[in-house]
């Protein structure tokens, strides 16, 4: 590994002295995942100091993106300790096939355990007792990243069939969408078969069971690459639809460039230079959006909200009851070129599921700017309570809006409680 001076994205920290930066939001439970997989640390030389620069840089660049996870091949207990140092957690990749070190496996850094990589059910017998062998041993979650790209094609790698026999805690998959030079979040490779981004999380939120993205971070830079290096505007939306869609984790891949033939969005994995500026940049004002929804995210219910759009289709929202009964909408601009208006109605439901009526709406509010939006209510006839009508102009490309109706809402009937309180714990 080379090591040079000079400058790093953005800052005048010399290369070989990364500072732990100071506690924040995003490395504060409850915590939501948002970092990415290292590729590269077995390659690095098995010098101590070498191996030490190299994730000091990886842990720095992650914590200034508002990052707090790695996906990482089982490191040495001195490089646990300076995950820990650093606020960063880390998901160990172990086999399931031998005894693991409890030192490994129980260190505070420890998250979780990954298994393996995309589980087809021609492998699905020796999954099981990988599996069984880790959990007669440990209590710490497994969790193994399957292909949404097939999701719901039936094929042997389809995470509809491997799931319910794996049965993990956490629901994860890659997504790949930006190929070529046309295919994005708008125009899907539906000649592949596949179901959109949108259709496909729409479908993974309907589980009461959480569910965790691995975002493309990478790309080929040839002029039209089966993989095409996605811009920051294009990462944005895709995160932003993931988590309007309950996905409670985002671990993108990769985060080093390597072999010669996989570019990040991230760093080089030789000299720890970042390298493509403008998706750092996209990524650490995601994070730090992200954090501030934090405590309003972690809340997400199945239980979804009528929403009617009055303008483009280009922006979804997502509309949903929160797990203590406050309506919210996630608002994703799909197009990453253009600007869009988008005007929107909100029903508060039927009067016998016992939503509120319209008396107890006291504001209107868009959760990442703080910003208090005008609104107007419009009563209706039984079994309807009411209509909320509200607009939100000039939402960038890739960019989002998290709105939320803020009153004193009473209590959902009982056994809408009681589901409420099972997505709850099921989320912990």
């Amino acid at each position: 590994m080379i090591l040079r001076g000079g400058l790093t994205w953005q800052s005048e920290v010399p290369f070989g002295r990364f500072p732990p930066p100071p506690p924040d939001a995003s490395i504060e439970n409850p915590l939501f995942v948002y970092g990415g997989y290292d590729k590269t640390l077995k390659c690095v030389s098995t010098e101590p100091e070498i191996r030490t620069v190299y994730l000091k840089a990886t842990f720095y660049h992650l914590r200034r993106l508002h990052m707090n996870t790695l996906v990482v091949g089982p490191p040495k207990k001195l490089e646990l300790d300076l995950a820990a140092k650093y606020g960063i957690r880390l998901i160990v990749r172990v086999s399931g096939k031998r005894k693991e070190s409890k030192e490994l496996i129980e260190h505070q850094a420890t998250l979780k355990v990954m298994i393996g990589d995309e589980p087809k059910m021609e492998e699905i017998e020796d999954y099981r007792q990988r599996y069984a062998n880790f959990r007669s041993e440990f209590d710490t979650p497994i969790i193994t990243c399957s292909i949404l790209g097939g999701y719901g094609t039936g094929s042997g790698a389809d995470p509809l069939r491997v799931w319910p026999v794996l049965q993990p805690k956490i629901r994860m998959g890659r997504l790949y969408p930006f190929r070529k030079k046309q295919y994005d979040l708008l125009f899907p490779l539906g000649y592949k078969g596949w179901m959109s981004p949108s259709s496909t999380f729409q479908s993974l939120e309907n589980d009461p069971s959480p569910w965790w993205l691995v975002p493309q971070f990478f790309g080929h830079e040839r002029d039209v690459p089966y993989w095409r290096i996605p811009t920051g505007v294009e990462l944005k939306a895709l995160m932003h639809l993931a988590v309007a869609h309950r996905c409670t984790g985002l671990l993108g891949w990769s985060l080093h460039d390597h072999a010669g033939k996989i570019f990040t969005v991230f760093m080089d994995g030789a000299t720890m230079a970042p390298t493509k500026h403008s998706q750092l940049d996209a990524l650490k004002e995601f994070g730090a959006r992200l954090m501030t929804a934090k405590p309003f995210l972690q809340k997400f219910s199945t239980r979804r909200l009528p929403v009617l759009y009055r303008s483009t289709h280009e922006v979804e929202a997502v509309g949903r009851w929160t797990i203590n009964a406050k309506p919210v909408v996630y608002l994703v601009n799909l197009n990453t070129r253009e600007s869009r208006d988008i005007e929107l109605q909100i029903d508060l439901g039927r009067a016998k599921a016992g939503r509120a009526n319209l008396a107890a709406v006291k504001s209107v509010k868009e959760v990442f700017t703080g910003q208090s939006l005008e609104y107007r209510t419009e009563e209706t006839k039984s079994p309807i309570y009411g209509t909320i009508y509200f607009s939100l102009k000039g939402i960038r490309p890739g960019e989002a809006r998290l709105v939320i109706v803020d009153g004193e809402f009473p209590s959902p009937p009982k056994e809408i409680q009681d589901a409420l309180k099972a997505e709850a714990k099921a989320g912990d």
